[in-house]
């Protein structure tokens, strides 16, 4: 099904990250903003967005995560991919995870109304209805890691 999603050139398809600082292990939080769908203002995601039609996964992370956060990412090598996942409206969603040194101060737009730097276990609520799988996935792939191997990124802020 994945496979027929990714072909399709009408379906509307997402790269969304989890950001680690590596000093702290915690994870980069977004509350989104009044402008997404009733059932997603307020609630507790992470950063990304739509791809448009010529990007690939990785190129649609980049400009997101540069336009929502401050984020400069200089190569796509920096991105680890760690699934792809349907949502319930069909559409496909990249998940990565970025590491960067340090937690900082984004640089938010008008796409977030906050964000929080926390653990999986006390992420804030109500989480987003994706949250629950992109979890998962996360901890899928940890499992394959050493919690201490996860890799620094060089990453900086712009």
């Amino acid at each position: 099904m994945l496979q027929q999603i990714a072909n399709s050139k009408t379906t509307k398809r997402a790269s969304v990250a989890f950001i680690m600082a590596h000093d702290t292990g915690r994870l980069l939080a977004q509350c989104r903003a009044s402008k997404y769908e009733p059932n997603e203002i307020s609630s507790w995601g992470l950063f990304g967005g739509e791809a448009e039609s010529c990007d690939t996964p990785e190129q649609a992370l980049i400009r997101e995560l540069g336009e929502e956060t401050g984020l400069v990412i200089r190569e796509k090598s920096d991105l680890i991919k760690i699934a792809k996942q349907e949502t319930p409206a069909g559409s496909l969603s990249t998940l990565f995870l970025v590491c960067v040194q340090h937690e900082f101060e984004p640089n938010l737009c008008d796409e977030s109304a906050g964000y929080q730097w926390t653990s999986l276990a006390q992420w804030p609520q109500p989480a987003h209805f994706m949250m629950e799988r992109s979890i998962e996935a996360l901890n899928k792939y940890s499992n394959h890691r050493s919690n201490d191997n996860y890799p620094t990124m060089p990453v900086r802020l712009g």
